[in-house]
C-alpha cells in the first residue's frame, strides 16, 4: 500500500498481519480525494480508527495543515505511529524549511472519548469496525461539535452497513453518498 497523491505520492505505509484493520483501497481514496479536493492546504482532517493512518497520510500529503489520528489498538497504534513519524520526516525532507510543518497528533483513544475532547476539524473520516456500525454506537458519537460550521464529516462503510443510514445525524445532514465496489462514502455537513 502506497500514498497515492500529493508530496508523498508513492511513499510505502506499513500494514498489519490479519484482518485487524481494513484500509481504505487505493480507489477510494483517489474518489474522495477527488470529491473533497486534491489541495487541502489550510484545513484539519481528522483520521477517526486510524488504523494504518492511510486517510489522514494521504490528507498530509495533499497540504492538510494539521492531521489527527485516533486508533483504540494499541498494537496498531503502534504501526500507526511509524506510520505517521515517518510521514512527517519525509515530509520535512521534501518541505526542508519552503513552508511550516503540518501540526499531527495521534491519539491511543476510543474515539467516543476523543469526540468528547473539544477539538474541532474541517474534515472528519470515520472508517470503524462493521461491529460498531451493529451496535450503533457510533449514532451519538458526537461528530457535531467536532466539525467546523462549513466542515465535512465522511463516514466510509460497507454497502450492507449500516442498513439504515440516518438522513440526520446529531443535526448534521446527509448530502451525499457514492459508491465505490463493495464501499460506500457518505458525506454529512452542518444542516
Amino acid at each position: 500500500m502506497n500514498i497515492s497523491a500529493g508530496l508523498l505520492k508513492g511513499m510505502p505505509i506499513a500494514s498489519i498481519q490479519g484482518n485487524t484493520v481494513r484500509p481504505t483501497k487505493s480507489s477510494v481514496r483517489e474518489a474522495l480525494f477527488n470529491i473533497l479536493g486534491q489541495d487541502l492546504h489550510g484545513l484539519s482532517f481528522l483520521d477517526l480508527c486510524a488504523g494504518t493512518g492511510v486517510m489522514g497520510i494521504e490528507a498530509l500529503s495533499r497540504g492538510a495543515s494539521v492531521a489527527g489520528f485516533v486508533e483504540a489498538d494499541r498494537r496498531v497504534y503502534k504501526t500507526l505511529s511509524q506510520n505517521v513519524d515517518n510521514a512527517v520526516s519525509r515530509l520535512g525532507n521534501v518541505l526542508s524549511g519552503q513552508s511550516e510543518l503540518p501540526k499531527v497528533h495521534v491519539k491511543l483513544e476510543n474515539y467516543q472519548a476523543f469526540l468528547k475532547r473539544g477539538y474541532t476539524f474541517d474534515i472528519l473520516f470515520f472508517d470503524p469496525p462493521h461491529a460498531d456500525y451493529e451496535e450503533k454506537s457510533w449514532l451519538q458519537a458526537g461528530f457535531f461539535a467536532c466539525l467546523k460550521e462549513e466542515g465535512t464529516l465522511v463516514l466510509e462503510h460497507a454497502r450492507y452497513y449500516p442498513r439504515d443510514l440516518p438522513e440526520n445525524l446529531e443535526g448534521l445532514k446527509l448530502i451525499k453518498t457514492r459508491k465505490y465496489g463493495q464501499s460506500l462514502l457518505s458525506f454529512y455537513q452542518h444542516g
